[in-house]
């Protein structure tokens, strides 16, 4: 893929969860939070799995505040474009009811 056509895509997706695979085969998957003209920062969304092993725990203030979900978490990942093979647009289910304007109608 061109620098020129990585950085259209890129734009064209901003703010939506995508697929990226670069050139030496790794996949990485989350929102395009940031590009510029070099680079593409994804902010990729941690599981369950992964906050277990940084220590964190469902329980305490997340957990009352939040109720049953908890609040999502993520960490950046700077890509250069140059580096990107591909990018794919990924159906996104956050578990969040979409916002269709105000929920109680008067």
């Amino acid at each position: 893929m061109h620098i020129h056509e990585a950085y259209s895509l890129c734009q064209q997706y901003h703010y939506r969860y995508v697929q990226i695979t670069t050139k030496d085969g790794r996949v990485y998957d989350g929102f395009i939070a940031d590009v510029d003209r070099e680079n593409v920062t994804l902010a990729i969304p941690i599981g369950k799995e992964e906050e277990k092993l940084r220590g964190k725990s469902m329980k305490g203030a997340d957990y009352r505040q939040f109720g049953f979900f908890g609040r999502r978490r993520f960490r950046r990942r700077v890509l250069p474009l140059a580096l990107l093979s591909s990018l794919f647009l990924l159906p996104f289910f956050g578990g969040g009811v979409p916002y269709g304007g105000y929920p109680y109608y008067y």
